[in-house]
């Protein structure tokens, strides 16, 4: 069953049931002694204390004296929703978690020290994790060098490797990313000849617009390095010899070609393993 786009996370002891007072308060904006200024035309007068309690990296800001009673946030005004949302938070305990704002949202709780808001936000982006966002949440990552969700778009293209070779992403790898998945344990592949098909067209998509700057050399002369990572006892001789067919017609350096002979996968390349978990640089 598809997951909902929205969840409402609450702390184990959220403040709305806990204290409900503070909900009405904040609600009828009663005794409030701090201003929040985020523009010329957006206040939002809150309590110094709840928020310095309840956000720890504004502690400091909201500790001080302020002048006029007025403090600051016109530095994040293009942020404002996501301010209101985490002011309501402060005082309720709970907060409204959405593809459109789980981004900012992340970016925030990371940065204001809200670790279960942060938590909560990757468990959402993971149960929702699919081939089609996929790239939307590798950035989130690799911005906020969340290995959380670096760890879960790897199990992804590592679980889903053959669906996975068919999106642009595939062809934009780095080369140690590639690297990486291909020495995963349990490749999402029904055979070997899937992983070989995936090398080739990974290297012959150097020159199209989505494989742009994936490999800092051609990917001819790390086609090597990449072939021996594939289990060549699990291939059978027919696909071989078509491949070594196809290989010879291309124009290219000898020393880059797929393979001159069966020799080029012969033994040395029948160690290649896939049955333990390895490191995995993914960024870009």
């Amino acid at each position: 069953m598809a997951l909902s786009d929205v969840v409402v996370f609450e702390d184990r002891d959220p403040l709305y049931r806990a204290c409900p007072a503070l909900s009405v308060i904040r609600q009828e904006n009663s005794v409030p002694d701090v201003q929040l200024r985020l523009n010329d035309k957006h206040m939002i007068s809150v309590h110094r204390i709840i928020i310095a309690a309840r956000i720890p990296a504004w502690k400091d800001r909201f500790g001080g004296l302020s002048e006029g009673g007025i403090i600051s946030l016109e530095d994040q005004s293009h942020k404002q929703n996501i301010i209101q949302h985490l002011i309501d938070y402060a005082y309720t305990g709970q907060i409204e978690i959405s593809l459109e704002n789980v981004e900012d949202l992340l970016y925030y709780a990371v940065n204001l020290r809200l670790i279960p808001v942060e938590k909560c936000c990757y468990r959402f982006l993971i149960n929702r994790l699919t081939l089609e966002n996929l790239y939307f949440v590798m950035r989130i990552a690799n911005n906020l060098q969340a290995g959380t969700l670096k760890k879960a778009c790897h199990n992804l293209m590592r679980s889903q490797f053959e669906n996975f070779v068919g999106f642009d992403m595939f062809y934009n790898l780095p080369l140690e990313n590639l690297l990486s998945l291909l020495r995963s344990s349990n490749l999402g592949v029904h055979n070997e000849e899937q992983v070989v098909n995936a090398i080739c067209d990974w290297v012959l998509a150097e020159d199209s617009p989505q494989a742009a700057g994936a490999c800092g050399e051609s990917r001819m002369n790390v086609l090597p390095q990449l072939l021996a990572e594939v289990r060549w006892q699990k291939v059978s001789s027919e696909f071989q010899d078509e491949l070594i067919q196809k290989c010879s017609q291309l124009e290219t350096p000898p020393q880059a070609r797929y393979g001159q002979s069966s020799h080029f996968w012969d033994s040395s390349q029948k160690t290649a393993k896939r049955d333990t978990e390895v490191d995995w640089p993914f960024s870009w």
